[in-house]
């Protein structure tokens, strides 16, 4: 076997250049049930198949059991094995000494988990931080020897549940599949690993292992960009063992980087001990490094909220990112207070990061609640029979709502027709009069917001207030187009860029206590605001770090930007 690394600094076009040329090659020469894409995600793999193709002009044709990340692809190999941590509840009976909340804290199907913060601090509880943990030893592959007794006894604790369960968890996946699986599915004669920086020693010592009965692993990804220490994820995995120069690829031209954000950038990365150099070009734009009034930090964010807003309404991407999460709770707070609309796209369970997000199967989003009031049909005021079902059985019964008995009966009967496929819906005129009682049709026909919510039902109108506020400021646009304005920690966005971003310098304690300790966690930072400065396809405004006063909670990399 042979291992091709491909290194692609930021905006190089890594996953452009495995769907178009890499990954079509293998496909044409081995066939298209023998390539495996493995990515650090569900939504990266298929996004690399789901290009179209520079060869053939067509989606490559990757069987979709050969596609996913690791996890998913041990986890059919296993013949679909129950898994641990989807047995919480029956775990928290076991032990509940080490009981644990209902969102996983491990590498599970998708990539890392939403509750583990980059500090290694948890949403969840004790059994979360020790599970947690205890799959960082595993996934660094550290010797248990080398655990600490906390951990061997929950460890122990949980290995003998499984074991009474007939259970494996997330981990074993990987574990598991070492000790049984030489080959990679469909005995594959070519692996490719998209993000490969990303994946732990445990999950590189597998693919390595696979690559021995196949022809080639192409890893392909940028050490520079390793920022997810705390799944176990490390440079050195993806680094070692050497490989000749001849195996080696580089991409060496950024299509989103000006030269400013560039420079500064490549000076800043300069700073890691252990890393892999790269020479690649930035675009031919000069762009713009601009840093914020002492006034302006993370506590007092209402100057950059005025400028993102400015910025989006001009046309413009805006990215607002910190080293923490709690740094970007007093912007989101601010923005949800002026009624601008934002969002993270990259983080799509993080409910308060998307306050505007699309309504699921079986759930109304307050947006679409609110737009389905809004909205007209084609016969003048009246709407469709679906707008009105929509919205209309979330009114109160009452005088100025709807009526007491015979609402909820018409209701469900345009549900049915509805569903039914029937004809002839495209009008509620000659029914509004069977739902709603005579003073609520003037307010409702004209879109009168006030009593929209003067009578919707109390589940409903808290989380309308911010849908409300953004129709307010910026009208219906503000919540059927997407947002130009994403927040969020530098983690969540790895991957994104924006015409402008704001970039907070500052970092916690912990962090800046861990940094003083090693070389290694040092580097750690460098790489992870690296990554916050090269989201940049514009101007990167940096504002000032928040350390006035002797508290000092939080430490800054301020004198590394200046």
């Amino acid at each position: 076997m042979g291992e091709l690394r491909i290194f692609g600094p930021p905006g190089t076009g890594k996953t452009t250049r495995l769907s178009t040329h890499e990954v079509p090659n293998a496909v044409k020469k081995y066939g298209s049930d023998k390539v495996v894409v493995a990515s650090f995600t569900k939504a990266a793999a298929t996004e690399i198949i789901n290009k179209r193709s520079r060869i053939t002009g067509k989606t490559i044709p990757v069987i979709e059991e050969n596609v996913g990340t690791l996890h998913s692809l041990c986890y059919r190999k296993l013949s679909n094995p129950d898994i641990a941590e989807l047995k919480k509840a029956q775990w928290n009976q076991y032990s509940p000494e080490y009981a644990m909340s209902a969102k996983a804290v491990s590498l599970g199907f998708d990539g890392a988990d939403e509750g583990v913060h980059a500090n290694g601090s948890f949403n969840g509880t004790k059994g979360d931080q020790l599970m947690n943990e205890c799959n960082i030893n595993r996934a660094k592959l550290l010797p248990q020897r080398l655990w600490s007794q906390e951990h061997l006894a929950f460890f122990t604790r949980w290995k003998k549940w499984k074991e009474k369960e007939g259970l494996i968890d997330f981990t074993d996946l990987i574990e598991d599949a070492i000790v049984t699986q030489s080959q990679a599915p469909n005995e594959s004669e070519v692996i490719f690993i998209d993000e490969a920086q990303d994946f732990t020693p445990l999950q590189l010592k597998l693919v390595r292992q696979w690559a021995k009965n196949a022809q080639w692993l192409v890893l392909c990804g940028d050490d520079d960009q390793t920022i997810y220490k705390f799944t176990g994820a490390e440079p050195q995995g993806f680094l070692n063992p050497p490989v000749s120069e001849k195996f080696k690829r580089y991409l060496d031209q950024s299509y989103r980087m000006p030269e400013k954000i560039y420079e500064k950038s490549q000076h800043f990365i300069s700073l890691v001990k252990f890393r892999q150099p790269k020479v690649f070009k930035p675009k031919n734009v000069k762009g713009n490094i601009i840093y914020m009034d002492r006034s302006v930090t993370w506590k007092n964010p209402v100057s950059i909220v005025n400028e993102a807003f400015h910025h989006s309404q001009a046309g413009k991407s805006v990215m607002i990112i910190g080293s923490c999460s709690y740094m970007i709770d007093p912007i989101k707070h601010e923005f949800i207070h002026s009624g601008i609309p934002f969002s993270n796209r990259y983080r799509m369970r993080r409910g308060d990061w998307n306050p505007l997000s699309r309504s699921r199967k079986g759930t109304l989003a307050s947006k679409d609640l609110l737009l389905a009031f809004l909205q007209k049909g084609p016969d003048g005021d009246y709407w469709t029979i679906p707008q009105l079902i929509t919205w209309a059985p979330w009114i109160k019964v009452g005088d100025n709502g709807l009526q007491r008995i015979k609402a909820k009966k018409a209701l469900k009967e345009l549900k049915e027709a509805v569903e039914d496929g029937r004809r002839g819906l495209q009008t509620s005129r000659n029914v509004l009069r069977h739902i709603f009682n005579d003073p609520a049709l003037k307010p409702a026909l004209s879109r009168n917001i006030q009593w929209f919510l003067e009578n919707i039902k109390s589940s409903r109108k808290e989380a309308l207030d911010f849908p409300v506020a953004v129709h307010s400021k910026v009208g219906e646009k503000g919540l059927i187009e997407d947002p130009k304005i994403t927040i969020g920690t530098i983690h969540s966005v790895k991957g994104g860029e924006a015409d402008i971003v704001y970039l907070f310098p500052d970092i916690s304690i912990m962090a800046h206590r861990e940094a003083s300790h090693t070389q290694s966690n040092m580097d750690a930072l460098y790489r992870l605001f690296y990554v916050g400065m090269t989201r940049t396809k514009d101007t990167l405004v940096i504002p000032s770090p928040a350390i006035k006063g002797t508290s000092r909670k939080e430490m800054c990399m301020d004198e590394l930007f200046i």
